[in-house]
């Protein structure tokens, strides 16, 4: 049976309920899979766009007068137990805050947070001061198999962490560059590798980076690269972008007597036995990679929403603090390469960040 809670999508597009129309990706691939797939039913629905809000309402039995254009008229209408934000970058922080201010208790950010790091603050402060649960869709925290990575590299299996190989190949930035999008692929696809970096090693201590256009001189970037840097010293060189043909995601993470490889497509893991090709060497030998649960990181992700709303838990495995890390992460390696690869020590204060200035575009 369906769960009774009042629950709205915000934004019925990719994410939001249409990739479940691709039929090569693991099912449940959006929010509204993921709801199905708990028993969670979405009761009212926003969109900007009144085409897709109308056939959005029509696939899920929504009602015209629990279908709404703009989010202020949803929650003028009525309590909600739950939000789901899918929209645009811009316009996340905004809906949070407004939400909040309407009792709503718990809800589904889409990543990245925000664009600007002062109104993730606000957000955080928000939320935190008015009892309200944000769950960020950094989706990986929730996959089994990166959870097994970072069971895997607590246990001491391939030793100590010593470097990092991470990477996300994409195209190119597509699109007009304004303030409030707040960048290119570094942002957009970067925030989950910075994202799934935390979750393994936790904090950042130190950044350099450096960004690139490939026809523009001004505008985001086209591509990323950096070099952090954690406080138990494990170095992490990072490249995100393109311009390239081609969508690819994946860490290789080298220990003192092993390797995992992880990414889209690909979990394995090495440990360093006899050499078979020289003496007194050790190579690195494929084992079997531990079986996983086989379940659904956004079946996951809105498992935990549901024990959230049935007040069975209070613990989030992707919290708006980590969202703000994660941004803080991909400011820092703006602002270095803006400061010709200068050395970032993290904290970063919010108000050293002027995307407009970095990047020589306008609000």
């Amino acid at each position: 049976m369906n769960l009774n809670y009042k629950i709205a999508l915000i934004g019925c597009g990719r994410i939001g309920c249409l990739l479940e129309n691709d039929v090569l990706r693991n099912k449940p691939c959006t929010h509204a899979g993921g709801c199905i797939s708990n028993n969670l039913k979405i009761t009212h629905a926003v969109d900007r766009n009144p085409q897709r809000l109308k056939e959005f309402a029509q696939k899920f039995n929504i009602t015209s007068n629990h279908s709404h254009l703009n989010h202020l008229d949803l929650f003028k209408s009525t309590i909600l137990d739950m939000i789901i934000i899918s929209t645009h970058t811009d316009s996340h922080t905004q809906i949070a805050m407004d939400a909040i201010k309407h009792n709503v208790k718990l809800i589904i950010l889409e990543k990245p947070v925000g664009y600007s790091m002062l109104e993730v603050k606000k957000l955080l402060k928000m939320a935190a001061a008015n009892k309200v649960h944000i769950i960020v869709n950094h989706e990986r925290r929730y996959d089994p198999k990166y959870i097994k990575v970072k069971e895997i590299i607590n246990s001491g299996k391939i030793g100590k962490i010593i470097n990092v190989n991470a990477s996300i190949h994409t195209a190119g930035f597509r699109g007009t560059s304004y303030s409030k999008l707040g960048g290119g692929p570094l942002l957009h696809d970067g925030t989950h590798l910075v994202d799934i970096l935390r979750f393994f090693f936790e904090d950042i201590l130190k950044v350099r980076g450096k960004f690139k256009r490939v026809s523009r001189r001004t505008g985001f970037e086209d591509m990323a690269y950096a070099w952090m840097e954690t406080p138990t010293g494990i170095d992490i060189f990072m490249q995100v972008g393109g311009p390239k043909n081609y969508f690819g995601f994946q860490l290789e993470i080298f220990g003192t007597c092993g390797q995992i490889t992880i990414g889209n497509g690909v979990n394995k893991l090495f440990l360093s036995s006899k050499s078979k090709f020289y003496q007194g060497f050790n190579d690195l030998c494929e084992v079997k990679f531990p079986k996983t649960s086989s379940t659904n990181c956004f079946a996951n992700l809105y498992k935990e929403a549901k024990n959230i709303l049935c007040q069975k838990t209070n613990s989030i495995s992707s919290s708006l603090y980590d969202g703000y890390k994660a941004l803080e992460l991909v400011h820092s390696i703006y602002l270095s390469s803006h400061n010709k690869g200068n050395l970032i020590k993290l904290p970063l204060s919010p108000a050293s960040v002027d995307l407009c200035e970095i990047f020589s575009i306008r609000n």
